[in-house]
């Protein structure tokens, strides 16, 4: 306000750029603070998120090494140092804070199939998310769609799928009604 009462050009330009510069200041700064790379990184859901595309895989037939590769390099393209672990049964899923505490999750395979149509979903979906990096709340929603987009079958379906490869491997080998 006092600049505007002068005269003077060059000080009316001055205390413009002043106040402009002073006001968006605050904008640039939470801006900045929103899209730095050591942003403070939400360990808990970016743990849950690995753990359960792990899970996912594992129970749809995925072979260890691919479950551990997806899950390391989803932490790596964070740039969290992990240790993971999966056997047909169980995997674990471990990574250390920048404030150097560790957390861990471990998640119980139970009875699983084979179905590779899930596996090759979840499989892209763990490159997509290697790829963007997205926000952890995002990838998750990401993995929940990939979830309702997957194909299952009603238990008739499944029978007579069963019952037709049956019939077919019967008559490949010989075999008949009597």
């Amino acid at each position: 306000v006092f600049c505007l009462l002068e005269n003077n050009s060059k000080e009316v330009h001055a205390c413009t750029s002043f106040s402009v510069l002073y006001f968006s200041l605050p904008v640039v700064y939470c801006f900045w603070i929103y899209h730095r790379e050591d942003r403070a990184m939400d360990y808990n859901t970016l743990l849950e998120l690995t753990a359960d595309l792990g899970y996912r895989l594992a129970m749809n037939g995925a072979e260890t090494f691919r479950i551990e590769e997806s899950v390391r390099r989803i932490l790596a393209a964070y740039k969290i140092e992990s240790e993971v672990f999966a056997i047909p049964n169980c995997l674990t899923v471990s990574i250390e804070t920048d404030a150097g505490q560790p957390m861990t999750r471990m998640r119980r395979i139970g009875f699983h199939g084979n179905d590779l149509d899930t596996v090759e979903k979840y499989s892209n979906l763990s490159r997509r998310i290697c790829a963007e990096k997205p926000d952890p709340t995002i990838a998750r929603q990401w993995l929940k769609d990939t979830d309702a987009s997957l194909r299952s079958y009603s238990l008739p379906i499944l029978l007579m799928g069963n019952f037709l490869g049956a019939f077919g491997f019967s008559i490949v080998f010989g075999g008949s009604l009597s």
